[in-house]
């Protein structure tokens, strides 16, 4: 992350010398044809003078939007350990959720419930209490087929299936 700051501040410092290289070059330009032919130059002649700064400013643009949207500005993620796989009917699986938003809730559907104490066999769509990253919840195949488990928490929401 450190890297990534460094290399944004790095590029954004090079990027205000491009352009203060191509404000003061287009003002010596525009001074010194003004003073020497009494008329300002021809606007093709300024931008091919300058193209060679022009062109490496625009790709800077584009190095800080790219390291911005992909590490810096990066979206909130939620995941669970281990990945859900296939279970037998009747068996539980435990499941521990990472994530880095406040708070996420998990609900089992299909063949699949969350399984919660004092609570029955296979109730549908029983929705966890509210988990924290590193926070586990067991969930219970109650027949053979496909399972789902969807962890959501905000705007964000992930599903997985398995079987």
């Amino acid at each position: 992350m450190y890297l990534a700051w460094t290399v944004v501040i790095a590029t954004f410092v090079c990027m205000v010398c491009l352009s203060l290289d191509i404000f003061k070059t287009f003002r010596d330009k525009r001074k010194q044809a003004l003073t020497e032919e009494g008329y300002p130059e021809k606007p093709g002649q300024r931008t091919k003078s300058n193209a060679w700064i022009a062109i490496p400013l625009v790709a800077l643009w584009g190095l800080v939007a790219v390291i911005g949207w992909n590490y810096l500005l990066s979206q909130p993620y939620i995941r669970l350990i281990p990945e859900p796989t296939a279970l037998v009917a009747g068996e539980t699986a435990t499941f521990t959720v990472e994530t880095d938003i406040p708070a996420v809730f998990a609900r089992a559907s299909r063949s699949w419930t969350v399984e919660e104490e004092g609570m029955g066999d296979c109730i549908r769509h029983l929705t966890s209490a509210a988990l924290r990253d590193g926070m586990s919840f067991n969930v219970k195949a109650c027949n053979t087929g496909v399972g789902e488990i969807s962890l959501g928490g905000g705007r964000i929401q992930r599903d997985y299936m398995a079987g």
